[in-house]
C-alpha cells in the first residue's frame, strides 16, 4: 500500500512540475510580475505605421520582369486594427501587380506585442514597357492603408460646486488641464477645461475638450474606408470626414457639443461637453472624465522602383 501511495504522489509532482512549465513559457518577454501596466502603452501619437521594404525590394528592374515589391505594416498605437484596407498604387502602365488591395488586421501595443503587431505585404508585379528613348525610367508604388481606430482617454478631474470661489480651504481645484504625450493614438486629447454652469435646478459640471490630429495621415469618418481604400465608387460619401465624441463623467454620459467634428491636421479643436443634471454635493470631488472617439484613418507611403532597358545591367 506504501508503494502504491509513494508511486501516486511521484506522478502528482510530475504533472504539477509539468504544469508550471508549461504556464511559465506562455511569457517568454516577461515574468507575471513583470508585466508592464497598460498606461505604458497607451501613450504616444502613432497609429498604423507604412514603410516600403526597400531592402526586400529590387531598386532596379528590367521590362518584362517579375518582381515583389514589400512593405511593413506596423500598429504603433494602443487601439487593435480589427477594420483595415490597403491598396497599391501604381502606373499600370509601367507596373502591373496581380493583386492590388486587401483587408488587415493588427493587434495594438500590449504587455506581449509591446512594439505592436506588425505584418509584410508582398506585391507580386511585372514591369512594362518603357519610352523607346529612354535607359530607364522612375516609377512610384504608393501603398494607402485606411483602418478603423479608437481614441480612448481618461483624466481625474475636480468637480468644484463652488464656482464663486467663497470656500478658501478646498480639497481640489477645478483647473485647466494641458495634456502631453498622447493616449496611444493619432487623434489625441491635449487639453481640458473645467467649468461649472447654473442651470435652474443646481450646478452642472461641463467641460472644454481639446482634440488633434498629431499623426501624419487624415481623419475620416469610419464609414468612408471602403470608398477610400476599398473596392467601392470613390466618390466622397456625405460627412465623409466627420466623426463622433462621446464623454462620460463617472459614468454618466455628457451631452458635447457639437456631436460629430471635423478633426484637420494641424488644428486644434474644441468641445464642450456637459452633465445635463445637476450635481447635489456640495463639496468639491474628483471623478473621472472619461473621453472616446471611433474615428477612420487614412495613411500611406511609397517606394521608388527603376525599369530599365532588357540591355541595361
Amino acid at each position: 500500500m506504501k508503494k502504491i501511495n509513494i508511486t501516486i504522489l511521484i506522478s502528482l509532482l510530475i504533472l504539477l512540475t509539468a504544469c508550471t512549465y508549461l504556464e511559465s513559457i506562455q511569457l517568454p518577454k516577461f515574468g507575471r510580475e513583470d508585466l508592464p501596466e497598460k498606461e505604458e502603452f497607451q501613450k504616444g501619437t502613432e497609429g498604423l505605421s507604412i514603410r516600403f521594404v526597400q531592402e526586400a525590394t529590387p531598386q532596379k528592374v528590367r521590362e518584362g520582369s517579375i518582381f515583389d515589391a514589400v512593405f511593413e505594416l506596423q500598429n504603433k498605437g494602443y487601439s487593435d486594427i480589427n477594420e483595415g484596407l490597403f491598396k497599391l498604387i501604381t502606373e499600370e502602365q509601367y507596373i502591373k501587380t496581380e493583386k492590388n488591395r486587401g483587408t488587415m488586421m493588427l493587434k495594438g501595443k500590449n504587455q506581449y506585442l509591446p512594439k505592436g503587431e506588425a505584418k509584410r505585404i508582398t506585391f507580386h508585379s511585372k514591369a512594362g514597357q518603357i519610352d523607346e528613348t529612354l535607359t530607364e525610367f522612375p516609377v512610384k508604388m504608393t501603398m494607402v492603408a485606411c483602418y478603423v481606430y479608437e481614441m480612448a482617454a481618461t483624466e481625474i478631474v475636480c468637480i468644484d460646486p463652488d464656482f464663486e470661489g467663497i470656500k478658501k480651504d478646498k480639497a481640489c481645484k477645478a483647473e485647466e488641464m494641458t495634456i502631453s504625450g498622447g493616449q496611444g493614438s493619432p487623434v489625441t486629447v491635449t487639453k481640458i477645461i473645467p467649468h461649472m454652469t447654473m442651470g435652474e435646478t443646481g450646478p452642472k459640471p461641463a467641460f472644454e475638450i481639446y482634440i488633434e490630429n498629431k499623426g501624419e495621415g487624415q481623419v475620416i469618418s469610419p464609414q468612408y474606408i471602403e470608398h477610400a481604400c476599398g473596392a467601392k465608387s470613390s466618390e466622397r460619401i456625405k460627412e465623409y470626414d466627420q466623426v463622433e465624441i462621446e464623454a462620460e463623467l463617472s459614468n454618466q454620459i455628457l451631452k458635447c457639443h457639437p456631436s460629430k467634428i471635423t478633426i484637420k491636421k494641424g488644428r486644434e479643436l474644441k468641445i464642450l461637453c456637459e452633465q445635463e443634471t445637476p450635481i447635489t454635493r456640495r463639496a468639491e470631488y474628483t471623478a473621472p472624465l472619461q473621453i472616446r472617439i471611433r474615428y477612420g484613418y487614412l495613411t500611406s507611403t511609397h517606394g521608388d522602383i527603376t525599369i530599365t532597358k532588357r540591355s541595361i545591367t
